[in-house]
């Protein structure tokens, strides 16, 4: 038989050819079966922690965008002030394939999750690459110094309260404050204008205090607020979000280092399911604080004394969590006990209790209007004017303008 050299030409049958040709034309007609969109959001569910996943299932196809859209706009966290505000020009633009508003239920302006990736790769590629721990947490500090902090107008707030208004959780942690105006003649913003603005414009300042009433008066649904370690939150900051959004059942304002209410700066105030209060304590408050032990709390669970003034002795319902231990401690000035309710070893509740199915981009079903949460008629509102009150009778300076909410 012939035997072909190696720079010759192979020939090739014209049957079998013809053959080739018919079997590769199959193959190409042949189309993959698209899973369902129910499967496809189970699978994606898995990855709704990482963004970027999601992100990036977004862009495979017009099915993978349906169903990867609700996850990626439900929680999202922003890093820097472009993406805020890239994020608020898709919440309001005019045509949209979602009402992305409505898919909203928290969003965080924080730094924190950032950084504990950070750190968490600075870990890895140190194990890893085995180089100097000294080195290495001197560069993520480094990093972390240098990280923009997200600015946020009191403009976009607005746009918040008008779009998302089903929002659960909202964290400005760490954010900086811009006073911005609206332009009376346009309805604009002078934040979005690309152009210096004429002088025969009207501008209208945006107070805060305008802005937290909006998003009380919008934002129903709101359960949890944070906003910690951030330089322009007052104590009449934290006031007006406990007096406009009266169904808040978390308020976070830790370290903030402008308000004169120190148990505001060092205690986490928390309403829980059974609308009992506790007062969670941050890792830095033992500078000041003292505390103690009671010999009655079998759990060795340590409670600063201060922070307890305002809950007086008062009958507790009969519905409270069997976990719930009722405890007394004798606080400074007081020569009897004062009754309060500390949770222990209670499991994790959600703050939001309605329960959503992963199709969370169809439009939600309104919810009855409920009475704000309370133990005895007090309140977050209630728990902060007392604290505000006491302050003041301390000989704190700044807070007659409380007078005007008594």
């Amino acid at each position: 038989m012939f035997q072909a050299k190696k720079d010759d030409i192979v020939t090739v049958r014209r049957d079998q050819y013809k053959h080739w040709c018919i079997h590769k034309k199959i193959l190409t007609n042949i189309r993959p079966f698209p899973l369902p969109a129910e499967i496809l959001s189970l699978i994606l569910h898995h990855a709704a922690d990482s963004q970027s996943t999601i992100h990036s299932a977004s862009l495979v196809s017009k099915q993978w965008f349906y169903c990867a859209t609700p996850l990626l706009y439900k929680s999202p966290r922003i890093c820097d002030t472009y993406r805020w505000a890239t994020f608020l020009l898709t919440l309001t633009r005019s045509s949209a394939t979602f009402s992305y508003g409505n898919i909203v239920r928290s969003i965080d302006l924080s730094k924190q999750e950032l950084c504990a990736n950070k750190e968490k790769s600075t870990r890895t590629r140190r194990r890893l690459n085995g180089t100097n721990t000294f080195i290495d947490h001197k560069q993520h500090l480094t990093m972390d110094e240098h990280h923009s902090t997200i600015t946020v107008s009191t403009s976009s707030l607005l746009q918040i309260t008008q779009t998302c208004l089903h929002i659960t959780s909202l964290n400005l942690s760490d954010t900086c404050l811009l006073d911005d105006k609206m332009i009376l003649e346009t309805g604009e913003y002078a934040s979005t204008q690309r152009h210096t603005l004429g002088p025969g414009l009207t501008q209208i300042e945006i107070p805060i205090e305008e802005v937290i009433k909006a998003i009380g008066g919008g934002c129903k649904e709101l359960r949890e607020l944070e906003i910690r370690q951030t330089r322009w939150v007052t104590a009449q900051i934290i006031w007006l979000f406990a007096y406009y959004c009266p169904y808040l059942k978390r308020l976070d304002a830790r370290r903030s280092p402008n308000c004169i209410a120190r148990k505001l700066t060092t205690h986490e105030l928390i309403c829980s399911q059974h609308f009992t209060y506790q007062f969670e304590e941050s890792s830095d408050s033992e500078d000041y604080f003292p505390f103690q032990t009671h010999p009655n709390n079998h759990n060795n669970e340590t409670i600063g004394p201060d922070s307890i003034n305002m809950l007086q002795s008062e009958e507790i319902p009969d519905d409270v969590h069997p976990d719930l231990i009722h405890s007394y401690i004798e606080t400074e000035g007081l020569n009897h006990d004062v009754s309060f309710t500390v949770s222990l070893n209670s499991p994790t509740i959600e703050i939001n209790n309605r329960s959503h199915p992963n199709t969370t981009w169809l439009a939600p079903v309104m919810t009855e209007e409920i009475s704000p949460p309370s133990l005895n008629g007090h309140s977050i509102k209630d728990i902060v004017y007392a604290i505000l009150i006491e302050t003041r009778n301390t000989g704190a300076n700044d807070l007659d303008w409380l007078d005007e909410y008594a």
